[in-house]
């Protein structure tokens, strides 16, 4: 769906043996609807048990309206011999889950990358995305660079985010809109949350963490930093050029109805506006973040 793709994306083949096989009648009757970018997906066929866990996971998002003309949605249904979850898009099986934790993280990325993949109004890139006072930082990065890290990170240093790894970005004003979509979190991420009372930890999985403030809203990008890792050289923040990291960012552009050459457009004006582009080389946390901090004063 993108040119960079979306972090903890699924795969979206179908074993063979279910492709194409006899499948039985829906037997759940839960429909959960979310609505992101402006746009509404359906998940129908829910068990009392997964609606409750999956609404926990896109608790910003769910509503309460009718989906009945909803373009948009998937089918879940359980297997006959009880081994697993299908899920289906317009009748064919698109996903086999084998438990409900691994169907839970399907549907989650599925509501998330698909209907922004058909929101208008936005331009939307691989970035994380945080406020202090009128300082917008973008910290676009490839994965396993540590940017989930680093935007949780600030945002227990008196950052409020608007994005983990998602940027929303709108075309009219080029402000960041928030986004607050769960953080990914491996085991080393979890163990920096210094009070986790400060977060929620829904679905019941324990790689799911969602902050409990967020930012409502951001302006243009004062500052974007393009992080990366060389763990045989010390942290470093240098200056780059607007030309690196406008094409940064259109490398992480994520598809979606506004053509590249619009995407490309954005890029350009967001980093040209920024005060400063930098590159971070992610070595040590507590000075990364100590110098990332520093941007809200630049």
């Amino acid at each position: 769906m993108s040119d960079a793709n979306v972090p903890e994306q699924a795969s979206e083949t179908a074993s063979p043996a279910d492709a194409g096989s006899p499948l039985p009648q829906p037997s759940l009757t839960r429909t959960l609807v979310v609505r992101i970018g402006g746009e509404p997906f359906a998940i129908d066929g829910l068990s009392e048990a997964i609606h409750t866990r999956l609404a926990d996971l896109l608790l910003p998002f769910v509503v309460e309206e009718d989906a009945g003309d909803c373009a948009q949605r998937l089918q879940v249904r359980e297997r006959e011999d009880g081994y697993g979850w299908l899920v289906l898009k317009e009748g064919r099986i698109t996903r086999f889950a084998s438990n409900a934790d691994e169907l839970l993280r399907f549907l989650e990325w599925h509501a998330a990358a698909h209907t922004l993949a058909a929101a208008p109004g936005y331009a939307i890139f691989h970035t994380g995305a945080l406020v202090r006072g009128d300082s917008v930082l973008l910290l676009a990065a490839e994965s396993g660079a540590g940017k989930t890290t680093l935007t949780l990170g600030l945002a227990q240093c008196g950052w409020e985010p608007l994005a983990d790894d998602i940027a929303l970005v709108k075309l009219a004003t080029l402000g960041v809109q928030a986004f607050p979509r769960c953080f990914h979190v491996d085991a080393f991420t979890k163990a920096t949350i210094a009070d986790p009372t400060e977060f929620d930890f829904p679905g019941g999985l324990e790689d799911y963490a969602r902050p409990r403030h967020w930012a409502t809203g951001g302006g243009r990008p004062t500052a974007i930093v393009l992080v990366g890792r060389d763990v045989a050289q010390p942290t470093t923040l240098t200056h780059v050029s607007q030309a690196e990291a406008a094409g940064a960012l259109l490398a992480g552009a994520i598809r979606n109805p506004l053509s590249t050459s619009e995407q490309a457009r954005v890029a350009v004006e967001l980093a040209a506006g920024a005060r400063g582009c930098w590159r971070l080389n992610n070595h040590d946390l507590t000075e990364a973040l100590h110098q990332l901090d520093g941007l809200a004063r630049v």
